[in-house]
């Protein structure tokens, strides 16, 4: 093991290491402080960083190029500077451990987060870091990001694991929004918003019915526009849903067979079915959509036309139910505007006028986010 216990070392180059290797930074650091590995494409990493202790306002700690079993960050306040640059980790099992611990003003450059299999912060303050070229990851389905150092067992720990983890990426979006990196502010801020809505979901000691209108809220968000990552989906509701709710009407417009409106009515389902479908996926994202599903319901729509009316497919008929159809979907259309008796279909038409002015707004906001990327 290597300790380094004081101020009196400028440059500690190390490497290479036999498998035991240890080193231990665990000190009050009062002047810079730089520990490099000698060569980092050595195919023996350290076993285990540790850094403890303070570090002074006017000093800084270096460590770089440098291959890591486990970094550890324990009681680690940093006043001063701490810079890792240029690590990765090593072995199938490598880890990164911040524990109860003020980071300050830390710089992780070309550190690879993802070359390790878990990031463990539990109880550490991480809203002043910096983070250039590889980043902290977002929430995915191969989440790597715990809060606690023990693994979970009961419902209890998982909702306040999910908490925990809300309030690291809540950390973390502050930190990005003080960089100015924009990209990563809006994937910790929709990994913030998840995590809150699956705690919100797990926990059993809060009454359902006092979190359910949160619930609703943050749902609502993920599904209508991945909190405002993709401006795509918001576009695809309100058409597909805005399809959904026309069809009573333009079939009471034209039509007396009740046959051919359930027959609309069915595909119009289908289609919407497809979209929501979709969207109800793990990961929401334009590109992922099962593009196949929603076609088959687009192209059911197309046949349904062609064969139940096949009188009515002249270029007035087209150009009259695109109009109507783009009348319909702005919330501000007028209420008799499709039918003389439009009164069977009011309780439809207001869901619609409230579905597609929210869609509206989910679609503005996330294309303001894409534009400030």
């Amino acid at each position: 093991m290597i300790i380094v216990s004081g101020g009196t070392i400028n440059e500690l180059v190390i490497g290479p290491f036999n498998e035991e290797e240890q080193i231990k930074v665990d000190c009050s650091v009062s002047n810079d402080i730089s520990i490099k590995g000698a060569d980092l494409n050595d195919n023996s990493p350290i076993t285990q960083l540790i850094l403890k202790g303070k570090i002074s306002s006017d000093a800084t700690l270096e460590c770089a190029d440098l291959q890591i079993n486990t970094l550890k960050m324990e009681k680690l306040v940093n006043n001063g500077r701490l810079y890792l640059r240029n690590c990765k980790g090593q072995a199938s099992k490598s880890e990164v451990i911040i524990e109860s611990s003020r980071l300050g003003n830390t710089t992780f450059e070309n550190f690879d987060f993802n070359s390790f299999e878990k990031l463990r912060i539990v109880h550490s303050n991480l809203n002043e870091i910096e983070t250039y070229e590889m980043h902290f990851p977002g929430l995915d389905g191969n989440n790597k990001i715990k809060t606690s150092i023990s693994e979970l067992n009961n419902n209890n720990s998982i909702s306040e694991e999910y908490r925990r983890q809300s309030e690291f990426y809540n950390n973390l979006m502050l930190a990005m929004q003080k960089q100015g990196n924009r990209t990563q502010e809006n994937l910790y801020y929709a990994s913030h918003l998840e995590t809150k809505r699956k705690y919100l979901k797990e926990n059993k000691q809060e009454k359902y019915w006092g979190k359910l209108p949160e619930i609703i809220s943050l749902s609502s968000h993920k599904y209508s526009s991945d909190y405002s990552q993709n401006w795509m989906i918001p576009i695809v509701w309100l058409l597909s849903f805005g399809l959904f709710c026309f069809y009573p009407y333009y079939i009471g417009l034209l039509y007396d067979d009740i046959q051919s409106a359930i027959c609309f009515l069915t595909i119009g389902f289908i289609f919407f079915f497809s979209i929501f479908f979709s969207l109800s996926k793990s990961k929401i994202n334009w590109h992922e959509i099962p593009i196949p599903l929603a076609c088959f319901g687009a192209v059911c729509i197309i046949i349904s036309i062609f064969s139940v009316f096949p009188s009515y497919l002249s270029i007035i008929d087209w150009t009259y139910f695109i109009g109507k159809y783009s009348e319909f979907i702005l919330p501000t259309h007028k209420l008799d505007f499709l039918c003389n008796d439009p009164n069977g279909w009011i309780v439809l038409d207001f869901f619609n006028r409230i579905i597609a002015g929210y869609l509206i707004y989910q679609m503005i906001v996330a294309f303001r986010r894409s534009g400030k990327k």
